[in-house]
């Protein structure tokens, strides 16, 4: 998978884990999971083993309900506060074996 079309994601309306693991994603783009429309169910959302080099501010921010985001071992140089707004369920962030040289 190199890109995620929003509309792929509607139909699953109390989904509560997605992982899109070992996949060849370079970046996270905004729209990807406004479908998952509020009040969604996602608990855990799995990024890892990609090629993720960016990712667009407030990708994640319908996702009111998630826990754990994974984004380890990815190419990621920094990370910026601008990922996670609205995340205020997020519990377990990781970012493990990325290409970062510093945090905010």
């Amino acid at each position: 998978i190199t890109d995620l079309e929003p509309e792929s994601l509607g139909a699953f309306l109390r989904l509560q884990l997605l992982a899109i693991d070992y996949n060849n994603l370079t970046h996270i783009k905004k729209d990807w999971f406004t479908e998952l429309k509020p009040p969604n169910e996602l608990l855990m959302l799995s990024l890892s083993h990609n090629n993720i080099l960016d990712i667009e501010p407030k990708s994640f921010a319908g996702l009111t309900s998630l826990g754990r985001l994974i984004l380890e071992h990815n190419l990621l140089r920094f990370a910026s506060p601008e990922w996670f707004r609205g995340l205020t369920n997020l519990i377990t962030l990781n970012l493990a074996s990325n290409r970062l040289e510093s945090l905010p």
